[in-house]
């Protein structure tokens, strides 16, 4: 009978790796999501603030 438990020890093991490795792609995905969302938001600060000192006046010294 040992060896009954022993199988559902591997086999429940099995089970755990594959759903981690799931979870990981699911936070990898997310991760990749997030970095272009920072990308994006980057971009979107960096035209404000060129945007920004466009509109101040230059005056010449």
């Amino acid at each position: 009978m040992p060896e009954v438990w022993y199988l559902k020890g591997i086999r429940g093991r099995d089970e755990e790796v594959r759903r981690l490795k799931q979870q990981n792609e699911r936070l990898k995905e997310k991760n990749e999501d997030l970095a272009r969302e920072i990308v994006q938001l980057k971009d979107e600060l960096n035209q404000a603030a060129m945007a920004k000192q466009a509109k101040k006046p230059h005056f010449p010294d």
